[in-house]
């Protein structure tokens, strides 16, 4: 389908990489290559919301000039100015996402730490940017990667795979 870089940023699971990076490789028949970067994410650090400025980090990727498609990965707490908080961000036919662990985490919600399902909604969040990349919108269909998620309990309920329509509609990016 399409070539991806994921970058790990300030991302605390790095053991989940490699899993992740394989299991994006056979659902998106992609080669997926990882790398880590260490920009200053404190500098997008906004102390009146306790969280980090999702929008603001993608715009120092994209004056990077990035030719792949690259989602960034961490576990800081993200937010737009219009939302509380997002799982992830990306533009419509960009080049750069980002996809938080923070409110992915079964502990953030007090529940006992759960890395499998850590991993899935990582996959699912990653995939769904990933599709932003690639043009596509949110899908009316709940099972489709590209159904909106304002809660991790949507992300658990929807697939890791575009349906058929959006699956159409990416075609060969």
């Amino acid at each position: 389908m399409t070539n991806l870089n994921l970058v790990c940023l300030d991302f605390q699971e790095c053991s989940l990489l490699t899993s992740i990076q394989t299991t994006l490789t056979e659902i998106l028949s992609s080669t997926i290559l990882l790398s880590k970067d260490e920009i200053e994410i404190d500098n997008f650090f906004n102390a009146d919301r306790g969280q980090y400025d999702a929008a603001a980090i993608l715009s120092l990727y994209e004056k990077k000039g990035l030719n792949r498609r690259t989602i960034i990965i961490t576990s800081v707490d993200l937010y737009i100015p219009i939302f509380t908080y997002v799982f992830g961000l990306a533009k419509l036919e960009g080049k750069i996402g980002i996809v938080s662990a923070h409110r992915l985490k079964s502990d953030f919600y007090g529940l006992p730490p759960d890395e499998d399902l850590l991993k899935s909604r990582l996959v699912k969040e990653i995939i769904h940017e990933l599709g932003h990349l690639l043009n596509l919108r949110h899908c009316p269909d709940y099972q489709c990667v590209m159904a909106s998620s304002n809660t991790a309990d949507d992300l658990d309920i929807k697939g890791s795979h575009f349906c058929n329509s959006c699956l159409g509609k990416v075609g060969n990016h």
